[in-house]
């Protein structure tokens, strides 16, 4: 009653409406007790709804925040996991769901993180994961499912996605700059795409745009003590841990920053194998250079100091497959071309678990060279 009081004198509300709210109040109350109807806030949260789709989206206070809010164009799929977000506190629950980590805590993540249940599918070709950290509240994670063309279930890949909007979605159908990647890695394993928050399936819309997360996102999850990045990479462990549990052959694959976070995560959850297109460089941490949708977990490279980064790698198994595409690249990956030094140190640590390809197809897949790698993995894996 004391935060009611305040609030009718900030809105300055007249006393006869507030007598007539009253009067209302308790006779619903009556009401619900004799002809069972819903208590009085679900009741009210009933009506907010049936008012929103009958009047329209937006209420007038939420208006001049939410009209930047929503610029990006909505992937054409047939359905999304959110409701339209019309106010901001529906954008803002749905913000909610991706502190799933502080950054903080993210660097030990995976000893803390079990799967709660087998996936299920929720959507066409997606399958959703229940997993939690710790004593934390259970969170969800999301792939798209490409099964094998072996059927046999003998291998399992997690294929991250690189920058830019909705990239699970292109690679699934075999679009943009990943090329045809899926259709390559389905003849030796179960491709399982990770979907991105805010991202195809996951958009945070309000029925005709997605939501500008350099806005909204990134800058929000920092100044909280979270990330964006260590969420999805989070989210990415979740299914590793479900591979390893499931697939006695499994690894992680990426392109560009779909690469380093393939990068990353095999550094918590020790794969078997590890295919890092264009994608892990040591000159980041001497010259680190990324837009605001770029990896971005604080502390990051005082965690993985090259110091670190040699003994986590000379007491895991993992095989790696890191490939650059020569002057066609980008800037670090040129370098990488001209100088090897990423490849040189993995392999001062790992010897032959480190297979390097330097080609000149400029960003993208080495495919021929990441088929032939799988295909030794499979016979290693018999043997």
């Amino acid at each position: 009653m004391k935060y009611l009081s305040r609030l009718l004198v900030k809105f300055q509300v007249p006393w006869p409406v507030v007598l007539v709210l009253l009067t209302v109040s308790f006779g619903y109350g009556g009401a619900v007790v004799r002809y069972h109807l819903p208590p009085l806030f679900e009741g009210l949260q009933t009506a907010r709804n049936l008012f929103v789709d009958i009047v329209g989206p937006n209420s007038p206070l939420d208006e001049p925040l939410l009209s930047n809010a929503f610029t990006k164009p909505l992937p054409s799929i047939d359905e999304f996991l959110y409701r339209p977000a019309l106010s901001i506190s529906d954008l803002t629950a749905q913000i909610e769901e991706m502190k799933v980590v502080s950054a903080e805590r993210y660097f030990e993540v995976y000893s803390s993180l079990h799967v709660v249940d087998s996936p299920k599918p929720v959507a066409k070709k997606i399958l959703e994961l229940n997993y939690q950290v710790g004593d934390d509240q259970p969170a969800k994670a999301y792939t798209y499912f490409l099964p094998s063309e072996r059927r046999d279930g003998t291998c399992g890949m997690l294929l991250i996605p690189g920058s830019g909007d909705n990239q699970a979605l292109a690679i699934s159908r075999g679009e943009g700059y990943h090329g045809p990647i899926a259709e390559s890695l389905i003849a030796h394993c179960d491709v399982f795409i990770l979907i991105k928050p805010n991202h195809g399936y996951r958009s945070i819309h309000n029925g005709n745009h997605r939501l500008d997360a350099d806005y909204w996102v990134y800058s929000g999850l920092l100044n909280s003590g979270n990330s964006y990045s260590a969420t999805y990479l989070t989210e990415g462990m979740a299914w590793a841990k479900y591979l390893s549990s499931s697939q006695e052959l499994w690894g992680v694959a990426g392109l560009s920053q779909g690469g380093e976070a393939a990068f990353l995560v095999s550094l918590q959850s020790d794969p078997v194998f590890a295919i890092i297109s264009s994608g892990f460089s040591v000159y980041r941490a001497e010259a680190f250079r990324a837009q605001s949708d770029q990896i971005v977990i604080p502390g990051r490279f005082e965690h993985y100091d090259i110091a670190t980064l040699r003994q986590i790698i000379s007491a895991s198994e993992v095989r790696y497959l890191l490939s650059s595409g020569g002057e066609n690249d980008s800037p670090e990956m040129i370098k990488e071309s001209r100088t090897n030094r990423t490849c040189t140190f993995l392999q001062s640590i790992a010897g032959e678990r480190v297979t390097c390809v330097f080609h000149n197809g400029g960003h993208e897949f080495p495919i021929k060279d990441i088929d032939a790698f799988l295909t030794k993995m499979a016979f290693l894996n018999e043997g």
